[in-house]
């Protein structure tokens, strides 16, 4: 389950924290946004550790689309609803602001990440019905108002037919592994310490020690850029938890697919990829909340499917399959800043699917706050907004919905483990065994293993994801590997072996 940006890697391996040290600040996570800051306070001279799970870029960065753009991927109709125009255009600004130093970051160091200037296309395929065109017309107007010129189509894409759009020029697309590694380079030069394979298993509240499974950090600082803040966060309760899928397949070089194109109607987004020769396209989409069952097809297959149906040249099977996290905030802007209720600690997250950009612009905003530098954004996106208004609905929806799963996969009915016989090899299940729910999964061998089906961070049920191969908690997005390793979202400790 890797993804295309893999092809690329140059990742040196960085060593396991198994010693008490300190630093300045501690963060806790090595992809953009944690790199950004993390660089950002090297330079101004103070010490910083990174502690990552996994490895650099390895999580949310490494399975981005590599897409960097001015408007954001949802569109800009929500926003412009929830808050008017003249924050639509600061948001728009932001970004812009935010995307441009990316490219000023590439030059300074060097950066070998494929970046280019790319043109952006929201379109409908054809046939697309009338509510489409309407809510595409509607985002026309919404980006317009924002400031950004809108211009017709001039692209084609494989056989589909694009029936009605615009573009807007000037975005870019790089290889986000390379760029996160490169930002490692430069930070350790500047001597940042980055620990790999540290996960975070507490935290104290206020902020002054860092514990891992080996060892531990004391700090004056801690900035959660781990996609959401490590254990329990007020923000937890307002974000939706949300997966996407990605699949690349190789193509003949003549695809048409020189841009960023996002397919409104068919809910995904195409870009391509040339490495070492070869020409790549990548399809993502395929979006549903993290924890919900998908009862058909395999996600991936079908996006792999899409591609093959649409361009004629694409490989036989697919190079690539992989997928990603993405938290939303219920008024649709991040939450950047010093945490709400926990002294010395900060948190960026509710990027939703457009966290490369935002993760840029809260390196800037977050290193500012630390070093006390005002930061024209900071206000904006602070992660201490009370917006009432705009996020009750989603707000209300969000927490409806952990409710419903607490009681039904508390109170439901479970099957019991004596009912495994007909579990495939590569398949989990949740079952009941001496009372408990307990998380089964057959290996590709026949062998079965099982860990509790309690998510440690507020004691959800986790479900089985079979596209990804993953148990999933459906109340806060909480990931965990088939044994019961965390991978990704607010929990500490991995799920609980269980004989």
């Amino acid at each position: 389950m890797k993804s295309l940006w893999h092809l690329a890697n140059l990742n040196h391996p960085y060593p396991i924290l198994d010693h008490d040290t300190h630093a300045d600040v501690v963060v806790i996570g090595a992809g953009i946004t944690g790199l950004s800051t993390a660089l950002r306070l090297a330079e101004e001279g103070l010490s910083v550790v990174i502690l990552e799970s996994g490895t650099v870029a390895g999580g949310s960065t490494g399975g981005s689309t590599g897409n960097l753009y001015s408007t954001l991927s949802a569109g800009l109709v929500p926003v412009r609803e929830k808050w008017g125009d003249d924050v639509l255009r600061e948001v728009v600004e932001a970004r812009r602001e935010a995307l441009d130093e990316i490219e000023r970051t590439v030059t300074r160091l060097g950066n070998d990440c494929d970046f280019h200037r790319r043109p952006l296309y929201r379109v409908a395929a054809s046939p697309a019905d009338d509510a489409t065109l309407s809510n595409l017309n509607r985002e026309k107007e919404a980006h317009q108002a924002a400031g950004l010129e809108t211009g017709p189509l001039d692209a084609r894409l494989g056989t589909i037919t694009l029936q009605n759009g615009f573009k807007i020029a000037d975005q870019a697309q790089f290889n986000p592994l390379r760029y996160t590694q490169a930002l490692a380079d430069a930070a350790t030069a500047r001597g940042v310490r980055i620990f790999e394979y540290s996960r975070a298993e507490q935290i104290e509240w206020k902020g002054t020690r860092v514990e891992c499974e080996r060892g531990a950090v004391r700090t004056d600082q801690v900035v959660h850029a781990s996609h959401t803040p490590k254990g329990i966060n007020l923000t937890q309760t307002a974000m939706t938890a949300s997966l996407e899928y990605g699949t690349a397949v190789e193509v003949s070089r003549d695809t048409g697919a020189d841009g960023i194109f996002w397919i409104t109607n068919d809910q995904c987004s195409i870009r391509n990829y040339h490495h070492e020769g070869a020409d790549y396209l990548i399809a993502v989409g395929e979006k549903h909340k993290t924890g919900e069952p998908v009862h058909d097809d395999n996600c991936n297959e079908r996006l792999f499917q899409y591609l093959r149906r649409h361009f004629p040249g694409a490989s036989s099977v697919p190079t690539h399959r992989w997928s990603a996290q993405q938290f939303s905030a219920p008024d649709g802007l991040p939450w950047i800043g010093p945490s709400p209720v926990a002294p010395n600690q900060y948190i960026a997250t509710g990027f939703g699917a457009d966290g490369l950009v935002w993760g840029v612009l809260a390196g800037g905003i977050i290193s500012d706050a630390i070093v006390g530098k005002e930061n024209r954004w900071a206000e904006r996106f602070s992660s201490r907004r009370f917006t009432l208004a705009k996020s009750a609905r989603g707000w209300g929806e969000e927490n409806l919905h952990v409710g419903k799963h607490m009681l039904h996969d508390h109170l439901g009915k479970t099957p019991d483990d004596d009912g495994l016989d007909d579990l495939p090899a590569g398949c989990g299940r949740v079952v009941r065994r001496d009372g408990d729910k307990v998380a089964v999964y057959r290996d590709e061998n026949g062998a079965l293993s099982a860990v509790s089906a309690i998510c440690p961070h507020m004691k959800c049920v986790v479900h089985w994801n079979d596209t990804s191969k993953t148990w999933d908690c459906p109340c806060h997005g909480s990931r965990f590997g088939v044994g019961g390793e965390v991978l990704d979202g607010p929990a500490c400790q991995p799920l609980r072996p269980h004989e």
